[in-house]
């Protein structure tokens, strides 16, 4: 995650509000001083922070001038307001509502235009964003960035052509997360809500066509598809007790399995969805299943007598 893709756009400050000086407001003392919550009247100085509280979300106020957000236990910069080349310069969380960043000669070089709404103040969310709430925790301004952390379960990947990849994984928040490959360049991450149990496997029926499905926190099968845009999620039914396996062999053609007790489950898709059907069996793990094309279809799974 480089810093560059994920500045925000400067806002050039027009006019009187270019010109604005800094008034009267009481500064935090000690570098490196740590808190959770910039209040109305104060600052952040150079080598203070602004800590989220339970996640490693940290705004630093930089020496030249930069506040950044980062991702503290990786140091992975995630928003900045772009202020470098201005050492020395604070950030203050005004009385009347706008967090402003001014120079040494107390020039304003950026702000929140949140001016207005007296007694508000600043906060780093759990997910790395920070905003500005009014003295009723409306939200006035935020960043718009949150961090999706992809490293939480093993991915799930297809190609449904050449120079074409797309990955999965479970983010933070149990939801689903994305990334596609388009040959030249990998993408960021992007969040598809969603909550999962489990692993996520994910099928192409044909190119620029993705099908994806996880178990529910309800235990039914979920789906959702991409083609030129994603759907929303929608319900296959079913109760299902293990990650589910899911394969295509044909353009229209897919195939999902799981157990449903110790009992193999089938959903077919053959232009529309076909019902669940009960394949029997005694088993003990998630089915995984294979296809050779051409209609023919294997599923692996342990058994109760722990044979595959």
């Amino acid at each position: 995650m480089t810093l560059s893709a994920l500045i925000r756009q400067l806002q050039v400050l027009q006019d009187g509000a270019a010109h604005h000086h800094l008034g009267a407001f009481h500064a935090l003392s000690g570098k490196g001083f740590d808190m959770q919550r910039l209040n109305p009247g104060q600052s952040l100085n150079p080598g203070q922070k602004l800590d989220s509280d339970i996640e490693p979300f940290s705004l630093v106020m930089q020496d030249d001038g930069n506040p950044v957000v980062y991702r503290s236990d990786v140091w992975s910069p995630m928003w900045a307001t772009g202020t470098d080349g201005h050492p020395g310069a604070v950030v203050n969380m005004q009385d009347d509502g706008n967090l402003v960043i001014y120079d040494v000669g107390g020039i304003a070089l950026w702000h929140s235009q949140t001016d207005g709404n007296y007694g508000a103040y600043a906060v780093l969310l759990d997910d790395g964003e920070l905003v500005v709430y009014s003295d009723t925790a409306e939200p006035l301004w935020g960043t718009g960035v949150t961090w999706v952390n992809p490293l939480l379960s093993s991915p799930s990947t297809v190609s449904w052509g050449q120079g074409r990849q797309d990955v999965f994984q479970q983010s933070a928040d149990r939801s689903l997360a994305h990334q596609w490959y388009d040959g030249t360049t990998w993408s960021e991450w992007e969040s598809l809500d969603g909550v999962l149990v489990g692993r996520r496997p994910v099928v192409s029926m044909r190119p620029g066509h993705l099908d994806v499905f996880i178990r529910g926190t309800d235990h039914a099968l979920w789906h959702r598809w991409y083609e030129n845009g994603w759907s929303g999620w929608e319900s296959l039914g079913g109760s299902i007790q293990s990650d589910p396996s899911a394969v295509s062999w044909a353009n229209d053609r897919m195939d999902v399995f799981a157990l449903s007790g110790d009992r193999l489950s089938h959903l077919a898709f053959d232009g529309g969805w076909q019902g669940w059907d009960d394949l029997g069996g005694s088993l003990s793990s998630a089915p995984c299943a294979i296809t050779q094309g051409g209609g023919h279809l294997q599923v692996f799974a342990k058994g109760t007598d722990r044979a595959c």
